[in-house]
């Protein structure tokens, strides 16, 4: 998924990591990390397979095109009469479908893009009986999953990176024995991924038996002059065609081998270099999403601060430090004034406790992503409201006056809950104002 995508995910649903901790976005970062590590060490491995895979093919591209031309024009010159079982045309009832995949994956849509071209060629001749040769697990595997009929399989050739002639020979030998053996197999054909760049392979379907005669080429591109080449036989046709017709199926099946290695190589480069770009992206969402985790340290300490200061600062065994300048400069007032003045300064200060952890609510509701904190933000700081009464209970069950104690803390909770009342109703307000303005707009 893409970091477009991901941000579009985050705004519409929550986050799978609301509420992790440091400990495990840590964790999720070495992994993606990790993950780098690998696709950039595929992407470069395969950028050297990738050179060699591209000299060979541009190497055997001329050889397999010209024997292909001069081939083609000898057979569309023989006599009417000659016969080759490599060359005459049969019926259109039975075919033979060589597909050439990988036998690894991470490589991006280039087996996605073969499967789909063979499945096409199935679905364009339904009236036609196909059988199916594999050259690689990828396409073996999708068509034994389907039951389709698989005749031959050969896995490990293009697996290693590298193929070698002896290993097309096998394969070649093997489809022209089928083709020349069973009289009822009426066509070849050859589906494969012709490279043209790292970025660009194209899905190639090539009739490879019987070889077709170059009169007979429809190609509106070729000229009578190269249509009516004379040859000088220095042997029969048949003994001629008998050694270059299979030479020709050889380096036919030869050269898609080189192409699809090659093809593969650039699109595992692609992919990876793809995958790499987009661990980065994942490494830069979670480290932001980890900084703003780290924030709530700072409020945890900040909120204990306050606790114990105003417990400190403000409890009945500390009366004399709040309540000594009052004595200096009113000698005269009466006890139960002090005690009045006493109480207004304890509820002041917690008055004061509820704006301060209110705004670093807010601050953090502002500045985190936490989709928990903002749809539960009410019973969040009710809770802490809660604990706060119950530890300023505690802590003035150690003031001789228990009751007074009590009376205080349950003073302490009214005000807090009748401060959260207050801002659902201003919430709910503002909420209802903004929808009226909305819909007017």
């Amino acid at each position: 998924m893409s970091p477009p995508e991901l941000e579009r995910a985050g705004r519409d649903k929550p986050c799978p990591y609301t509420m992790a901790n440091l400990l495990d976005i840590r964790r999720r970062i070495k992994s993606v990390k990790n993950t780098q590590q690998i696709t950039k060490a595929m992407k470069m491995v395969s950028a050297a397979k990738l050179k060699r895979a591209s000299d060979r093919v541009v190497n055997a591209r001329p050889f397999a095109n010209k024997m292909g031309d001069v081939l083609g024009e000898l057979s569309g010159q023989t006599a009417e009469d000659f016969h080759h079982p490599l060359l005459d045309m049969r019926g259109d009832q039975r075919y033979l479908l060589v597909l050439v995949t990988a036998d690894k994956g991470l490589c991006g849509a280039f087996n996605t893009n073969l499967l789909k071209a063979a499945q096409n060629f199935v679905k364009e001749h339904p009236e036609q009986s196909i059988d199916l040769l594999a050259i690689g697990r990828k396409g073996r595997d999708f068509f034994r999953r389907r039951r389709a009929e698989i005749v031959g399989e050969y896995v490990g050739l293009t697996g290693k990176g590298r193929v070698e002639f002896a290993e097309a020979l096998e394969v070649a030998h093997d489809v022209i024995k089928r083709f020349t053996e069973d009289e009822t197999l009426d066509k070849v054909f050859l589906i494969y991924n012709e490279f043209k760049s790292v970025l660009t392979q194209r899905t190639t379907v090539q009739q490879l038996l019987p070889i077709s005669h170059a009169a007979d080429s429809d190609d509106p591109g070729a000229t009578p002059a190269e249509e009516m080449k004379d040859y000088i036989y220095e042997q029969t046709p048949a003994e001629i065609f008998s050694r270059l017709l299979p030479r020709l199926v050889e380096t036919q099946i030869f050269r898609a081998l080189l192409e699809s290695i090659a093809s593969e190589q650039g699109a595992r480069m692609t992919a990876m270099d793809s995958a790499s770009k987009n661990a980065g992206d994942l490494i830069s969402s979670l480290t932001l999403n980890m900084n703003r985790v780290r924030q709530y340290g700072p409020l945890v300490v900040w909120a204990a601060l306050i606790f114990i200061g105003s417990s400190s600062v403000l409890s009945g065994s500390n009366t004399s430090v709040v309540l000594r300048p009052v004595l200096w400069l009113f000698p005269l007032t009466s006890e139960a004034t002090l005690a009045l003045i006493h109480f207004l300064i304890r509820k002041a200060g917690h008055l004061t406790e509820y704006a301060i952890l209110g705004l670093l609510a807010a601050r953090a509701f502002r500045t985190s992503a936490r989709e928990f904190l903002r749809t539960r933000w009410f019973w969040v700081s009710l809770l802490l409201v809660v604990v706060y009464s119950l530890s300023d209970e505690f802590h003035q069950s150690f003031v001789p006056s228990r009751t007074a104690s009590i009376y205080d803390s349950m003073i302490d909770s009214v005000g807090g809950l009748a401060a959260l009342i207050l801002l659902v109703r201003q919430r709910v307000r503002t909420g209802s104002g903004s929808d009226r303005i909305t819909e007017s707009a």
